[in-house]
């Protein structure tokens, strides 16, 4: 089973994201992002064993019962190769909290860092695809779009799939920071 973790955006960014999607459908993406609520990941999506599955969802819903909500700032929308994202600064808290998961899973659960994971950008994807063409036209649709400057963490979401392919992924836990 994949697990996925992020901090819920959406609430935050809906004008952006209604704007995303009409963009999405005229330029006819393959594949959509907006399978998952808008959110940014604070780490790789990584897979654990089936028996392993519900002891990392409780002790993940155990840990984030001690996180205290916190501001992020966001930096601007930007795009390169197949992605287009808004970028967020870094600040101790999103640091410390991807530094927390990757640490805990891998001496807990195995589960090994994934490479982008050493040097992890945070972000909030608008949109992706395969072809750069169709992405760089969406960002040029959208670059222009007010973002607010900062964004509250205020909801950790836990998903799954069984497969890790994009679009499989569901909601399974919405955790209110306190």
């Amino acid at each position: 089973m994949y697990v996925w973790i992020g901090i819920e955006t959406e609430s935050q960014l809906k004008t952006i994201k209604e704007k995303a999607q009409k963009i999405e459908n005229e330029i006819g993406f393959l594949h959509s992002n907006f399978t998952l609520p808008l959110h940014i990941s604070l780490k790789m999506a990584f897979k654990v064993s089936e028996e392993n599955f519900n002891a990392v969802v409780s002790d993940l819903l155990e840990y984030f019962k001690c996180v205290k909500p916190f501001e992020i700032k966001t930096g601007g929308i930007c795009f390169e190769n197949v992605i287009c994202w808004i970028s967020m600064k870094r600040n101790d808290q999103l640091d410390n909290l991807h530094d927390y998961l990757n640490d805990f899973l891998m001496q807990k659960y195995g589960v090994p860092l994934h490479e982008y994971d050493t040097d992890y950008m945070y972000h909030t994807t608008l949109f992706s695809d395969s072809n750069e063409d169709k992405v760089l036209r969406a960002y040029k649709l959208i670059e222009q779009e007010q973002i607010p400057k900062t964004i509250n963490a205020k909801t950790i979401l836990i998903g799954c799939s069984e497969s890790g392919n994009l679009g499989t992924f569901k909601i399974k836990h919405a955790i209110k920071l306190n």
